[in-house]
């Protein structure tokens, strides 16, 4: 337990899912950037074709930006 027992519940929101079975550590990533940027995952509809370019950069840029939406 990583809260040290404090853990009361999970919350399960409706997010866009992944479409086949190698996106997932970018959708991960995707959904981990829209929650330090301070938005709601649930409001995003990532554009998925763009999504791994998009991090690329950010890798070659040092800095990590909000993944490509509609």
């Amino acid at each position: 337990d990583l809260l040290g027992g404090n853990l009361v519940s999970l919350e399960f929101v409706p997010i866009q899912q992944q479409t086949n079975g190698s996106d997932c550590g970018t959708f991960a990533i995707a959904f981990a950037t829209c929650l330090a940027l301070g938005t709601n995952p649930i409001h995003v509809t990532f554009d998925i074709p763009r999504m791994r370019p998009h991090l690329l950069d950010c890798f070659k840029e040092g800095k990590i930006t909000m993944f490509p939406i509609f």
